[in-house]
């Protein structure tokens, strides 16, 4: 199976380096990766340039937000055929669970024709409070646990029903993006959910992230309300 994997960075180079090296040990299969850099200071862009050197890398001048960037990323990713699966991974995602990618795709091959479709998380470690379980599924040999969201650190989907789906570039730089595609994917008729027993970890949680880099967040927050004084807000698919 080929599996596409895309990720937006900006600025916490210690963050990035950390994930993409977890991912690269615990994927326990091949992989493309897509990276779109949005105008890092911090040697970021150099480090993907010159030590890293993703599949596809695009140094942005600007930050041009997580919408237009993943739109961006997506465009490059099937502009190379298909993709069995595609997935998401934000640069503060630490995988733990080895061969990660091996256990993916096994879910995914078992879900049968007239099961419901589903976009797919490992569970998430590093955050405070578990989105509820509304319903449980058994996959093969998986637990699923099914939620009415899952957020953007690893989304899982085939590259098939991602071919028709682009993010809404009307939404601010940093914001509503994991609403938008879940609402998007549940309008279609799929579910989202957790995969239970393999994990991957918020980087130090959202709390100390604020407090071990308090400039990054207080400037996306400024560009957040920017952006909604401009007309920008939240879009339901």
């Amino acid at each position: 199976m080929r599996i596409a994997v895309y990720t937006l960075t900006r600025d916490r180079l210690e963050y990035t380096q950390r994930s993409f090296e977890s991912l690269k040990a615990h994927a326990g299969m091949p992989y493309s990766h897509f990276v779109v850099d949005q105008c890092s200071t911090d040697g970021t862009a150099e480090w993907l340039k010159d030590k890293y050197k993703p599949h596809w890398l695009k140094l942005l001048p600007e930050n041009i937000g997580i919408a237009k960037g993943a739109n961006m990323a997506l465009d490059a990713i099937f502009k190379e055929g298909d993709w069995g699966l595609v997935i998401k991974m934000d640069n503060d995602c630490l995988v733990q669970s080895d061969k990660i990618l091996n256990q993916i795709v096994y879910v995914f091959s078992q879900i049968k024709p007239l099961q419901c479709s589903l976009m797919l998380s490992p569970r998430v470690d590093g955050i405070i409070n578990q989105p509820t379980r509304y319903r449980e599924l058994h996959v093969g040999r998986r637990r699923i646990g099914l939620t009415g969201i899952i957020g953007g650190l690893f989304h899982c989907m085939p590259g098939e029903i991602y071919k028709t789906f682009r993010y809404n570039e009307n939404t601010p730089r940093g914001a509503y993006n994991d609403p938008y595609i879940c609402g998007w994917f549940r309008k279609m008729g799929g579910e989202t959910g957790y995969i239970e027993g393999i994990t991957v970890e918020h980087m130090d949680g959202t709390e100390n992230q604020r407090i071990k880099h308090p400039e990054y967040h207080e400037r996306k927050g400024a560009e957040l309300e920017v952006d909604k004084k401009s007309g920008k807000g939240p879009q339901v698919p």
